[in-house]
C-alpha cells in the first residue's frame, strides 16, 4: 500500500489539501463529514463513506466504533 501526500476535500470555504498522515479521526454527520486533527477540526462536503474512499490508498481504518478499532489493533476477530 503506498503512502499518500494529500487528498483534496470541499469545505463550505472552498478546496483544501489534506496530509492524510495528520488525520486523527473522522466523525460522519449525515451528508458532512468532521476531520479531526492534532491541532483543530475540519467540515467537508462529503459522507464519510465517500471520504473513506478518498484514502482507500492510505493506512486508513473506518471503524465502526471504538471496539472494532481496538479488536483492528490487538488483532482479534470480532
Amino acid at each position: 500500500m503506498r503512502e499518500q501526500d494529500s487528498i483534496a476535500v470541499t469545505t463550505m470555504y472552498g478546496h483544501k489539501l489534506v496530509n492524510p498522515n495528520d488525520i486523527l479521526f473522522i466523525k460522519g454527520d449525515g451528508s458532512y463529514s468532521v476531520i479531526h486533527f492534532k491541532e483543530g477540526s475540519l467540515m467537508v462536503s462529503k459522507n464519510i463513506g465517500a471520504v473513506a474512499e478518498l484514502l482507500r490508498d492510505s493506512n486508513f481504518i473506518r471503524a465502526v466504533s471504538y471496539t472494532h478499532l481496538r479488536a483492528h489493533e490487538t488483532g482479534r476477530n470480532l
